[in-house]
Order: structure tokens, then sequence, then C-alpha cells
């Protein structure tokens, strides 16, 4: 813009442009009364296009300040933080768009204010230091502070202040940036508390870097081992851990990047020798642009010992389990052949008895059933082929015709699948009275569904949701109900389902969904 006016201002350079001008335009030939005569006209002609050039050249300018002007404008108003203008008693003399919608107030409502208005109490100390030393160093001074809303909300801004001399008025302004830092103190603050939950967790926390050696560690792993916290920054794997030395972490490195996360338990030697069994949780995390295993390490000696006195107790009355139905069983053998033995005249009372030795014997069996579950608790399920199983199963009922149709070859199941089988084909067999079952198998996307199906008189609307219900009975053969329970214990195991339905013409139908082995 300044080349443009020393453009207008140079006579010479705008006297040869119009000559020019004039030389490309064509006039008629006139005769002019002498030489100087037409040499004025020629000038008048050349001043006349010098003024058409200087008035083209200014209309240029003006649209140019005027789009400067505009873009200015936007810039100030549509910048990303808040411009303040401040006379030097502190009043708002202008402020731009940005600014007013950060206070969330109309703008003109803020001009003439003073701006101490619109901070909190906590921080008018602060600002009153800001500003003072920004008059008397005339450098541009910095602070975090926070403003009021006009919903009374209050805010976290980073305000930057220079003082300027107002040349015309021979007066001081402070131009001041407003930057809004809430979202940054929010961070801010859930940092500190991640921070502060990790020095204190009641875990042992190491960072450990691709080289073994540990970048970080908290208050319980300095405890635990017996080092200081900078001890242990001097320290690697290696040096606390027999199972992991120099030549093998490079293999443990190599199936965490794989896997990202690793659960295991190992030893940790402490400053004094002391050998301290614990399980690692060792993460993947990504860091400053560098993998991380970030180590979760905790004591499970206690653990350990208590694990150790439980199976201890649960062999003991397993065992004394054991002792207890083998002799009851005895007992009530006996008991059943003396009174089969037993002349009476009272038929009755004599099959009432033998019936209640016989459901006696049915409770310790289903007791025995329990021991089992108890005992498949503590292992992994494993593959297993249920037709295998069902077709095994129905050689114990020969009696009876059991057809089974299709196949599912592999379910998640374990040695305690087939007492799920068997207590509802006994079920039928006993309290349904049928003479037939169908087994339906049929292989699913995700999941095997297996339905028994009987003959018998069925099962009541009102009483199909409460079957399964822990000793429930509803037959009038009146027992315990606890095989349907063992039923739907063992298919929450098998994270499986059971529901059941009426059968045509007449029965019930258990219709069973397990997941399926997928590859």
């Amino acid at each position: 813009m300044g080349k443009n006016i020393e453009a207008i201002n140079s006579k010479e350079n705008l006297r040869d442009r119009a000559k020019k001008s004039l030389s490309e335009k064509h006039f008629e030939d006139s005769e002019y009364e002498n030489k100087e005569t037409e040499i004025l006209i020629y000038d008048l002609r050349v001043h006349q296009i010098e003024l058409e050039m200087q008035n083209n050249e200014l209309q240029r300018l003006h649209r140019e300040l005027e789009e400067s002007r505009n873009k200015y404008f936007d810039l100030y108003n549509y910048a990303p933080m808040g411009y303040f203008t401040l006379n030097e008693k502190t009043i708002v003399a202008e402020v731009n768009l940005t600014g007013a919608n950060l206070l969330g107030i109309d703008r003109n409502k803020i001009i003439n204010q003073r701006f101490s208005k619109f901070i909190a109490p906590e921080y008018q100390d602060t600002f009153y230091y800001h500003r003072k030393h920004a008059f008397e160093t005339n450098e541009k001074q910095t602070c975090e502070i926070k403003l009021i809303k006009k919903d009374g909300n209050q805010f976290y801004v980073q305000m930057e202040t220079i003082a300027l001399p107002q040349h015309k008025k021979n007066k001081i302004q402070l131009q001041t940036v407003i930057i809004d830092i809430s979202k940054i103190k929010e961070t801010e603050r859930k940092l500190r508390i991640t921070q502060s939950s990790v020095d204190r967790s009641s875990d042992g926390i190491f960072w450990i870097n691709e080289d073994s050696k540990f970048i970080y560690a908290n208050d319980a792993a300095s405890k635990l081992l017996g080092y200081s916290i900078d001890e242990l920054l001097n320290l690697g794997v290696p040096d606390i851990d027999p199972n992991f030395p120099s030549n093998l972490w490079p293999e443990h490195w190599k199936n965490l990047m794989e896997n990202e996360k690793i659960v295991f338990e190992s030893i940790h030697k402490t400053k004094y020798g002391e050998s301290i069994l614990v399980e690692i949780s060792a993460n993947l995390l990504q860091y400053d642009g560098q993998n991380i295993n970030c180590a979760y390490t905790r004591d499970i000696r206690e653990r350990k010992k208590a694990e150790t006195k439980i199976r201890h107790y649960n062999d003991f009355l397993s065992l004394l389990n054991k002792i207890l139905r083998h002799d009851i069983s005895n007992y009530l053998t006996v008991t059943s052949i003396s009174l089969e033995m037993l002349e009476t005249k009272d038929i009755y009372l004599k099959n009432k008895a033998i019936k209640s030795i016989g459901r006696s014997v049915e409770l310790i069996n289903r007791i025995a059933e329990f021991e089992n579950i108890l005992s498949a608790q503590s292992q992994q399920l494993v593959i297993v082929d249920p037709k295998k199983i069902l077709e095994d199963l129905c050689k114990a009922y020969p009696e009876i015709v059991i057809n089974i149709n299709g196949d599912c070859p592999g379910i998640m199941g374990d040695m305690a699948l087939r007492q799920v089988f068997d207590n509802i084909i006994r079920n039928a067999i006993i309290h349904g009275k049928t003479s037939k079952i169908d087994i339906n198998i049929k292989e699913k996307e995700e999941f095997c569904e297996i339905s028994i199906a009987d003959y018998g008189p069925g099962i009541p609307d009102l009483i199909k949701n409460k079957i399964i219900g822990n000793g429930f009975s509803f037959s009038p053969t009146d027992t315990t109900g606890m095989g349907l329970y063992i039923v739907m214990k063992l298919m929450e195991r098998y994270e499986g389902k059971l529901r059941i339905q009426d059968n045509n013409p007449h029965g019930a139908v258990f219709i069973l969904e397990f997941k399926r082995a997928l590859d």
C-alpha cells in the first residue's frame, strides 16, 4: 500500500503514464490559432487523464483499505481468545466478540465496566499485581485467574497483558488477551488425582522400559521391597525377580507386545534377601512415544496360605462326606432288607418306610452330585461331545425307549455335564412316568440346542419357572426337587440357558442351550 501512495505522489511517473494514455487515444485534427493554444489544450488533456488516474487509484486504495479493515474486524472479533482494552483505571474500553462470549454477556454491557467486576473474589489481588507490574515494567505479564460468567459459574483463564502508550491522549492502555484454560485445568486435576491414586495404591506399581529398567515406582513398591524409590529407579527387573534374568527378558517383552496384558505369579527379592510370592499384572502402555510395561504387583503370601488352608478343609469335608454317605447308605440298606423280610399285616406302613428309605438314598446321591459340582468349579471348561455322553447315559435306562437325533460335536462343559442330562431323564422317568423320551440335538451358529421331551403328565404353567428352585417339588411322589436345581446351577457354570415348554400332545420339553466350542 505504501508503494501505491508513492505512485500517486510521484508526479513524473503519473504524468508519463498520462501522456502514454493520451497518445493511445484518437482525437480529430483541429486547427488552433497558434502553437501555444495547442500546447495548452494538450496539457489540459494530460492533466485530465492524471486526475482520472489519481481518482481510480484512490478508489482502489479505498477498496483495499475497506477489505483490510473487514479482515481485521473478523480476525479481532472471531479470534479464539478474548481481547480486552483497558484504560488506566482498568475500565473496559473495547472487547471482541470472543471475550463477550466467554463471559456470556452482551458486548455493550461490558464496555465502560471495571474489569475487576468479572474476576472471582479470591483472584482480585492476583489481578491487581498483574496490571501493576504491566504498568511499571512495560513488559508482557502473564497470570492465571478465575472469571465469573453471567450465570455465576466460574472458569479458569490465562491472562496476558502488556501496557501500550496512547500517543494522541498521552495515556497508557492495557491490551489484555484472555484464553479459556478450563479444560486444561480439569485435565490437570484428573492427572493429579490419577497420580495420587497410583502413588498411594496398596499394590506395588512399576513402569518398566524395554531394557527392563524401572522408570517409575510407587510408595507401595518401595515399602514391599525395602528399597527407596531412588534406589529402585537405579535397578531393573532382573535385580529383584530371579525368574526374569537379563537373557529371558526379551522373550517376556515380546510376549507382552503380542498380548498387551499378562497375569502371572512370580517371586520378588527384597533388599534384605527375603523372597515374596507375588501376582503380577503386566500391561502394555504407550507413554511419550515409547512402549512401557505398567506392572501391578500384589503380595499374595497371605492369600496362598488361606487357599492352602481352605483346600485342606475341603479335602477333610470331602472325606467326611464320603464316610458319612458310605456308612448311612449301608445302614439304610440293612434297614431296607430287614423291612422286606419283616412279616407284618400292615403293608401300607411297611411300604411307607421302604419308600422313605428310598428317598433318603436319593438325597445322599444328590449330595454326592453337589460334591462333584464343587470339584468341577475349580476346573476349566473343556470341549465335550454331548451326543456321546447321552448315548452312554441311555444304556443305564434299558427299559425306556430313548431316541437321539442330530449332532453337535463340540460344546463347552466338564465331567459334571452327564449329571445335567441324567437328572432331566431320571425326573421324566420317575416323576413323569414316561415310557419314551425324544432327544434332539441342533447345531446353531454360536450355540448348541439340546431338547429332551417326555410324554408324561407335563408341568403346570404356574410352576414352570419355579421348578428349578432349590428344594422345590410339585410331584405327588413328594421328592426334594433338588435334581433340577443341580441342573440349573451347572447350566450357570456353562453360561448356558434352560427353559421348559409343553410337549404335544402331553408331557414336558426341557430345552438346553450350550456355548459351542468355536474354532
